[in-house]
């Protein structure tokens, strides 16, 4: 939630600051489920900024678990959509459909992306 008001802010400073904070204290909490909500947070404010590298980084460290949890799953599409990876877009858009239920995949991310 720091790391959100800071970005609100618009200091991008302290966004990485309680980013790092965040992370290191969902990997300590030792359960998936914060780290993938810190982590998708985090991945989303680096891809709205077109940095591709961090971000890719840190969805690689949540893909164990895209194979059974949506969010995890998202945040792939996401990730590869702004890649422009279409077949791996692709495939991953089509395992998270599949573990959607009643959830929805935002229409950005259903579009073919850009090569």
């Amino acid at each position: 939630a720091r790391a959100e008001w800071a970005a609100y802010r618009g200091d991008a400073a302290e966004v990485e600051r309680q980013f790092a904070q965040a992370l290191k204290a969902a990997e300590t909490n030792g359960t998936p489920a914060p780290f993938v909500q810190v982590a998708t947070s985090y991945v989303n404010w680096l891809l709205k900024r077109g940095r591709l590298e961090p971000s890719t980084d840190l969805a690689g460290r949540i893909a164990v678990w895209a194979r059974h949890d949506f969010d995890s799953a998202l945040l792939r599409v996401a990730v590869f959509h702004a890649m422009g990876r279409r077949d791996n877009w692709a495939t991953a858009l089509r395992h998270a459909q599949e573990l959607a239920g009643e959830r929805t995949i935002p229409p950005a991310l259903l579009v073919p992306p850009s090569l």
